[in-house]
């Protein structure tokens, strides 16, 4: 329900808003520069206060360039790469209580198409979904059933060929809302907000880093954005970014937001707003970076049987 709740406050926010066009504050038209690497991908519509209708865009992170791929799909979140190049995501609840189930597709980057792999078993709200080092899938949200002893977001295991989902644990932090998931070498990190009282007014969002064996969080640092954050991934040189929407609102300032974070602070660093010649939109979820490789496991040493001469 928090999820939802902060999703909503966004709608309250937007709902009166025109769509954002590339324009300055002067009405004249935007020169949009050449995209700046790395890119990334992310799924997006115009909140009207409408069922919202989505959008897959091309976002060059290094001057936040962003390009329309496809339109009219279905809203997804936890965009991720596998280790073998495959985007995938699931598919996010129409309204506030939904009852049916999430799907786990794949996603075509040139064009946006989705290709439906397995239900997830369960709707899930927004969050953040990851492939680890070891190839494992993980999701962090908050279902629409009771299977999240904690009463908000969990953490799950999900089987790529399938979509099944298993739950792992809670946060152990209280009113956490998860809000992007990213995994280098060695770590499973999470963005996430709290909410507190009844006006869910949120605190700030924190990075943290996951314990897979529990869905435990543990803070790293406050990222200092004075943003929403909304998706988390990390570039092949193992940078972390993350994108998301800022509080304040309003045509000319409420573009997306993009910025580096670091992984021992949790601070937020080259800060880009988003321009396009594109409508661009005041509502964005996940990022996905084909990003880092990481090696192999060193083989285990041959046993040498001992050899016994007469």
């Amino acid at each position: 329900m928090r999820a939802a709740i902060r999703r909503s406050l966004a709608v309250m926010a937007v709902a009166a808003v025109a769509l954002i066009v590339p324009a300055t504050l002067s009405g004249a038209a935007v020169v949009v520069p050449e995209p700046v690497g790395p890119f990334g991908y992310t799924n997006g519509y115009n909140n009207t206060g409408r069922n919202p209708v989505c959008s897959f865009y091309k976002l060059a992170l290094g001057n936040g360039v962003g390009v329309e791929v496809g339109t009219r799909l279905p809203c997804v979140d936890g965009l991720t790469f596998s280790g073998s190049g495959v985007l995938y995501a699931y598919t996010i609840p129409p309204v506030r209580g939904y009852a049916g189930s999430s799907n786990l597709v794949t996603i075509n980057p040139a064009t946006g198409a989705q290709t439906v792999v397995g239900s997830l078993g369960r709707g899930f709200l927004e969050g953040g979904m990851t492939f680890d080092k070891d190839g494992k899938l993980w999701l962090y949200s908050e279902p629409n059933d009771s299977t999240c002893a904690s009463g908000g977001s969990c953490l799950y295991s999900v089987d790529p060929a399938t979509g099944a989902s298993t739950v792992v644990g809670g946060p152990g932090v209280s009113n956490f809302v998860p809000t992007g998931l990213a995994a280098d070498c060695s770590s499973v990190y999470v963005t996430g907000g709290a909410a507190a009282g009844v006006t869910a007014k949120f605190l700030g969002d924190n990075l943290s880093t996951v314990n897979t064996a529990t869905g435990a969080v543990t803070t790293v640092g406050n990222t200092g954005l004075a943003a929403n954050t909304t998706g988390l991934d990390f570039a092949s040189d193992g940078t972390l970014y993350t994108i998301g929407q800022p509080y304040v609102n309003g045509p000319a300032v409420f573009s997306p937001k993009s910025a580096t974070l670091s992984t021992a602070t949790g601070a937020a660093s080259n800060i880009q707003t988003w321009v396009s010649n594109d409508t661009i939109p005041n509502v964005v979820n996940g990022l996905a970076i084909a990003g880092i490789s990481c090696p192999a496991p060193p083989e285990p040493p041959p046993v040498v049987q001992p050899s016994f001469t007469g």
